[in-house]
């Protein structure tokens, strides 16, 4: 590596936090994880963080995958499981969380 170059770069993209049920995934699916390549003075180091949604965070106090997945929503059986889902957040019988905030947050950040 060469001694002149200096800076971060940063990726953010899906990473399982915990697999779904099924084994049937697709490439929305997945908590947001963040990756940082450091390189300084000829050197390259790597750091990776879970960014911290509250989708996620719920999923870790339950120790699972609680929401449907893109990849679980194939053919019949996968429609009957988000319909499924739908109503136990209706009912109550499964947390829910406000608008806005179940999304996977692993498309894009941005710098302040």
């Amino acid at each position: 590596m060469p001694t002149d170059i200096n800076g971060v770069y940063l990726r953010n993209g899906p990473n399982f936090k915990y697999m779904p049920e099924t084994e049937h995934v697709h490439w929305f699916d997945g908590d947001s994880m963040i990756h940082s390549f450091r390189i300084k003075d000829g050197k390259i180091f790597y750091c990776n963080r879970y960014t911290q949604t509250p989708k996620l965070k719920l999923e870790t106090n339950q120790g699972k995958a609680i929401f449907p997945r893109f990849g679980d929503i194939t053919g019949s059986t996968g429609l009957m499981k988000a319909g499924l889902f739908s109503l136990k957040s209706r009912v109550g019988y499964i947390e829910t969380l406000p608008k806005y905030t179940s999304g996977a947050a692993n498309t894009a950040f941005c710098h302040h």
